[in-house]
């Protein structure tokens, strides 16, 4: 009878992780899949950027914004 109790446990514990790897497979490809996306979006304003000449602007920009705080917004823009 223990042996059954200790396979119980066991199988118990062996579908829960199977659950959680399950879940954390599921959350790696959420991620992979999103991060393929801004990738894809980063070229994009790279690219936009050249093409319109806005080099050292942006370099500007990058180099001297800050976040706006004083706004009640969960992601403050960057300003000047």
């Amino acid at each position: 009878m223990r042996i059954t109790d200790e396979a119980v446990k066991e199988h118990h514990l062996y579908k829960s992780l199977e659950e959680s790897i399950e879940e954390a497979s599921d959350y790696i490809s959420y991620l992979s899949s999103s991060n393929e996306w801004l990738t894809a979006e980063m070229k994009y304003l790279q690219d936009f950027i050249s093409y319109k000449k806005l080099d050292d602007e942006y370099l500007y920009f990058r180099d001297h914004a800050h976040l706006q705080e004083e706004i009640d917004l969960p992601f403050p823009p960057y300003v000047l």
